[in-house]
């Protein structure tokens, strides 16, 4: 068993609640574990052997309330110092990924190197102190703040490396910048804003609004975006094209649970029909989103690969021009410590590819910043894109957002229940200005990355029925927050020249009246 001193002060009873404190193995694989906090010290039993590392969210100032890991440990009887591990843990990636881009872009810079060598002269300084002198905690608790920066800082200087040498080599030409559709707006100003912003759109097709009662079809609001994006020469993905969480199946659909045979011929027929109607029009469909977690009907592992395996056969035989996607929700993983279930991300795209499932690119979604979707520092983003590129196919970012307010948002779609207090922030709690920063950071990581083809932001405003809280770039009035101002600033550092995409029409948009 697993123990670690814990500074009170520091980490609270719900930070270590399930699903926000969690265990990886060797492979950072979540496994399962029972955490329990008695006093100063937090028992962490696990099933299985081999050393583990503890992931919990930590108030850092300067960084934030971000997740964090200590190094994998062995069991041992005498008790850890949690934060003298974590800071081991922070050194030990922050070597790494100094390593595995030292070879790019001229390396790190000096004043990183003499950081780090500080940081580490302060952790060896911690480890010759007993687990349970608090001077051990006090050296490693500046020592965490100062390493996450250091890592930010060599983070974004990668990125921004990445992004100048893609630019200059013409490598971002075809890129894909976009943003999620809400159907049912035709207010002028969204598509004004839409239209000046992105060169892509992403219509949700889920199940459940496409065919809301069996054999009953809702196709006006898709025909009509669809015809309007295709006459203003904005490509265009389709999402969601099957995924089984509760809002995205029909009510008529559970009649058949149970029955993988009928909910499969279903679903091929939902899928083909989307396929097909809109084959000429579409450039990208996600085959599959989150089926790895999401699984309202307790499909078994080899229905989930079948089901993966059946879409992506309808649009390669149906739309042969277009590229699939395998798309990914809460791509960390986490769920898997206490969802038995599920399928860790990794180990989902393997079964894919072991499979023969016939995908073009991989898609993560990456929300932080509410209840479910734990925020993590910007080194832990820019090294889930490199781990989840380590596949060598391209990569999608299909979604992401982050909230631009810490308070509750009734228009959401889960009316404010996706509390964001529990979600950890940035920097500083969650504000436009804050929410701003984070849009110019990720974007540079993403699109500094050589296997990145496809950027797309959650939704363009808070309307209501949003799935983010607070995640807009436009406010319920569609007024522009300060993130929509980063985004295009961001488009210009894409495209400097025009700050237009190539495929983007550039004739005038005409009034919704006309469409």
């Amino acid at each position: 068993m697993l123990k670690f001193k814990i500074p009170t002060d520091l980490v609270s009873e719900d930070q270590l609640q399930a699903g926000r404190a969690y265990l990886v193995d060797a492979e950072d694989q979540p496994v399962r574990g029972d955490l329990r906090l008695r006093g100063d010290t937090l028992f962490c039993e696990r099933k299985g052997d081999g050393p583990v590392s503890l992931v919990l969210p930590l108030d850092v100032p300067g960084v934030g309330r971000v997740l964090v890991a200590t190094v994998h440990l062995p069991d041992r009887e005498p008790p850890y110092n949690l934060l003298v591990e974590v800071l081991r843990g922070l050194v030990l990636r922050a070597w790494r990924k100094k390593d595995d881009w030292g070879y790019a872009y001229r390396g790190p810079t000096p004043e990183f190197a003499s950081g780090l060598d500080a940081a580490k002269a302060r952790m060896a300084r911690a480890m010759s102190l007993s687990p349970t002198d608090p001077e051990a905690a006090l050296i490693a608790r500046e020592a965490i703040a100062d390493v996450l920066r250091l890592s930010e800082d060599l983070t974004l200087e990668h990125a921004h490396r990445g992004l100048l040498f893609r630019r200059d080599n013409r490598e971002l030409a075809g890129l894909d910048f976009g943003c999620w559709v809400d159907l049912s707006c035709r207010d002028q100003a969204y598509h004004d804003r839409l239209f000046e912003s992105f060169n892509y759109a992403a219509l949700p097709m889920d199940w459940r609004t496409v065919e809301p009662r069996e054999h009953e079809f809702q196709w006006a609001p898709l025909d009509f975006w669809v015809n309007w994006l295709t006459s203003k020469g904005m490509a265009i993905k389709a999402g969601q094209l099957l995924r089984f969480r509760s809002s995205s199946v029909p009510d008529w659909v559970y009649l058949w649970e149970g029955d993988f045979d009928s909910v499969r011929d279903y679903a091929f027929e939902h899928a083909l029909r989307c396929v097909q109607r809109y084959a000429s029009k579409i450039e990208h469909w996600d085959i599959a989103t989150g089926l790895h977690v999401e699984n309202c009907l307790k499909f078994s592992l080899d229905q989930v690969i079948e089901m993966t395996t059946m879409c992506c056969r309808v649009v390669k035989k149906n739309a042969p021009h277009a590229k699939a996607v395998l798309d990914l929700v809460m791509p960390w993983g986490e769920y898997a410590a206490s969802n038995a279930r599920s399928l860790w991300p990794l180990k989902y795209v393997e079964a894919c590819v072991n499979a023969g499932v016939e995908f073009d690119a991989i898609g993560l979604q990456v929300f932080m910043g509410a209840d479910g979707y734990p925020c993590r520092d910007i080194m832990a983003v820019s090294a889930l894109l490199d781990q989840f590129g380590g596949f060598g196919r391209p990569l999608h970012v299909t979604a992401a957002g982050v909230p631009s307010s810490c308070e509750p948002d009734a228009r959401d779609a889960s009316q404010g229940k996706r509390d964001v207090a529990l979600g950890g922030f940035w920097h500083e709690p969650w504000t436009p200005a804050v929410q701003a920063r984070w849009v110019d950071a990720f974007y540079n990581i993403a699109v500094g990355k050589p296997f990145v083809e496809a950027v797309c932001w959650t939704e363009l405003s808070d309307r209501p029925g949003h799935f983010f809280p607070h995640a807009g770039l436009l406010d319920a009035n569609l007024e522009p927050k300060a993130s929509y101002a980063a985004m295009l600033g961001m488009r210009r550092e894409i495209w400097p020249e025009t700050g237009i995409p190539e495929h983007h029409a550039v004739e005038q948009a005409k009034p919704w009246a006309e469409y």
